[in-house]
């Protein structure tokens, strides 16, 4: 296919922003608040002239690429730090709020980071106009709370010939819950009557009411990712515990430990397919569905995609120091 580059093409810049306080507010405890953020001017995007040879027939699409691109991101974060005699505890809540009228130029090109959706190409919605696509970024999350502890295990038995076994254990966990990444529908909306549906169906949930939309006349008038996907959360789970082994030297140590990888078995749901329902007059309810078992697609490069997440998986380590 032919690519064009805009006369002239620079890099794009960014103005950030960045304040916090922090606030000791016992010996072992600590909490902080920033606010931060950046303004993204002159980003490269990608749009796709010539659509169905409207100026010449002998190509297809033209792939345009020029300093169209603008993006904002603000947050708002918090931050708690316990540390009492036995451990320690911290717990960070952040809201965000991702803009841009691209997210990424070469979608469909050399990348693909599209978060397990089918393949598509990177463009604006109609040619020649990029403040039409601005909305949430692809990648966009408004909230994220995570929260890690390690903590060390009170004897117990103690007095008795087994208490030693069980000295020393170290129990840990880091856990995320996190909202959906957005998608867009290509569609028109039905006045009065709800677009959102949570359903039971075979292998996930079904998100979005048929009946709530109508085939577009050409491009839909909800916008670029105006709905969110589902949310996610995962808990990891860790005990250990270290035994000094003096016939290997004053280092020498012998550490056991079982690690539990999302401990619970929750399942997470993909957002739903690709939908666009320019070509039918009434929605394939099987595109509004989300499917359980997340799971990111093949890396290309760089690999700047979701790790694939499993169900639960337990590992057993034991590591020998000297």
């Amino acid at each position: 296919r032919l690519t064009l580059y805009q006369p002239g093409i620079r890099s794009g810049y960014v103005h950030s922003y960045f304040g916090g306080v922090q606030q000791q507010i016992a010996p072992s405890l600590a909490v902080e608040i920033n606010a931060l953020g950046s303004l993204g001017r002159k980003g490269i995007t990608t749009d796709r002239v010539n659509r169905s040879g409207m100026f010449n027939q002998m190509f297809d699409d033209i792939y345009y690429r020029a300093n169209q691109g603008s993006s904002a991101y603000n947050a708002l974060a918090a931050v708690a730090r316990f540390r009492p005699s036995r451990g320690q505890l911290q717990l960070s809540y952040t809201w965000s709020h991702s803009i841009d009228n691209q997210s990424e130029p070469l979608t469909g090109d050399f990348y693909d980071l599209s978060f397990g959706l089918p393949p598509s190409r990177a463009g604006f919605a109609r040619q020649f106009d990029s403040h039409g696509d601005r909305g949430s970024s692809d990648f966009d999350q408004r909230h994220n709370f995570v929260f890690f502890s390690v903590w060390d295990l009170p004897p117990v038995w103690t007095g008795t010939r087994t208490a030693a076994v069980w000295r020393g254990w170290k129990v840990s966990q880091i856990a995320a819950f996190r909202s959906g990444f957005p998608f867009t529908v290509n569609a028109d909306p039905v006045a009065d009557i709800a677009a959102h549906l949570t359903v039971d169906v075979p292998g996930g949930k079904q998100l979005l009411n048929p009946k709530a939309f109508v085939r577009p006349k050409g491009v839909g008038t909800l916008g670029r990712n105006v709905f969110a996907g589902p949310g996610l959360f995962n808990i990891d789970l860790s005990l250990s515990r270290s035994f000094a082994l003096r016939a290997l030297g004053q280092a020498g140590r012998l550490t056991l430990r079982i690690d539990g990888f999302n401990a619970l078995n929750h399942a997470n749901l993909n957002n739903p397919g690709f939908l666009d329902w320019s070509a039918t007059s009434v929605m394939d309810t099987a595109r509004a569905v989300a499917l359980y078992g997340r799971k990111g697609v093949a890396a290309t490069f760089p690999a700047l995609i979701p790790f694939a997440e499993t169900a639960r998986q337990l590992q057993v380590l034991v590591r020998l120091e000297f």
